[in-house]
């Protein structure tokens, strides 16, 4: 992560993207590994995707959490499964994390300090996300520009790979967030993120050690004394 890229466009209006790059050439490997050597076995046979539970963090916890799996031929079905689950939830409370901690607990997004939120990366992960703080992060000017931030709403899809050991190997979180902001000037935004995030066990716990972020910004109310939801 330490090559970490990210590019920055924008459009007419006032939508803005921005793409965290870093991340992109291993989510590309191991994406094509998965599916080469596992691909022909996704998921459980005879089930669909399950749901994963984790307390909230920050007063922030996925609406919908979804696992699936992709499994080795030689692997078995039931304890892939029974090792995979440990695996999700963890997966599911480090993005609690990053998002409640990242956007949400106004005691930090105020201070403009995201240390708790960014635990959730291993340590060469870390050093990219310190850079992209306005993009995995309400920002370090939140404090200054964010009157309140409030209604946070998001899902998440995780995919854990398990090898023919019946032991989980990496895992993926497909996050989308949404949260709708009021700035101190009375203007409504809503920040959309969505973003793609690549764990790996790291001294016995499950890291961000990969990641790919897009938010979006997008106004809503024209004028302080504007009413009604902010537009999509």
């Amino acid at each position: 992560m330490a090559d970490g890229r990210h590019t920055t466009t924008s459009s007419d209006g006032p939508n803005l993207r921005i793409l965290i790059g870093g991340g992109v050439a291993i989510l590309v490997v191991l994406g094509i590994a998965g599916y080469l050597v596992f691909g022909r076995n996704k998921g459980v046979a005879g089930e669909s995707p399950s749901r994963v539970s984790a307390p909230p963090v920050a007063g922030f916890s996925f609406d919908s959490k979804t696992l699936t799996l992709t499994v080795d031929p030689e692997a078995d079905k039931k304890k892939a499964k029974a090792a995979a689950e440990p695996v999700a939830k963890q997966v599911v409370s480090e993005l609690n994390t990053l998002y409640g901690k990242g956007f949400v607990d106004p005691a930090i997004w105020q201070a403009g300090t995201y240390d708790d939120a960014l635990a959730v990366f291993d340590t060469g992960a870390q050093a990219e996300a310190r850079t992209q703080l306005d993009v995995l992060t309400a920002g370090a000017a939140a404090g200054t520009t964010f009157a309140s931030i409030s209604a946070p709403t998001g899902k998440l899809a995780i995919n854990v790979l398990v090898a023919a050991n019946n032991r989980p190997q990496s895992a993926s979180g497909a996050a989308t967030f949404t949260a709708s902001v009021t700035g101190k000037d009375g203007s409504a935004i809503t920040i959309r993120s969505q973003g793609q995030f690549i764990f790996r066990a790291v001294n016995g716990d499950w890291k961000i050690v990969s990641f790919n972020v897009t938010r979006s910004d997008q106004s809503g109310a024209t004028s302080p004394t504007a009413t009604g939801s902010p537009t999509p």
